[in-house]
């Protein structure tokens, strides 16, 4: 679809390969982003690719989490929570 397209090619093809920031970097702010805005399947996907690229480690995700709770507040990090720790068992599993 063109929206998607033009999404993936602007994202992935021009921002996130911009030198001046590293990928974890653009990830760990990214991470925070989309956790302000609550949306836990996004966020989780954001999980599964630190993990995946080793940007993050499980510890270094959980500690995302805690830190972001400080800033996005409790209610909405605790739902980040299990989604984390859903992704870190599947991880640990496979």
């Amino acid at each position: 679809m063109p929206f998607f397209d033009l999404m993936l090619e602007q994202v992935f093809a021009e921002v996130w390969t911009r030198p001046a920031l590293a990928q974890r970097d653009r990830r760990l702010l990214i991470m925070g982003a989309i956790a302000a805005l609550g949306e836990r399947d996004v966020f989780a996907i954001q999980v599964r690719s630190a993990l995946a690229c080793g940007e993050l480690t499980t510890e270094q995700c959980r500690e995302v989490v805690i830190q972001l709770a400080q800033y996005i507040g409790y209610p909405r990090a605790a739902g980040l929570v299990g989604t984390v720790e859903q992704i870190l068992g599947e991880v640990a599993a496979a």
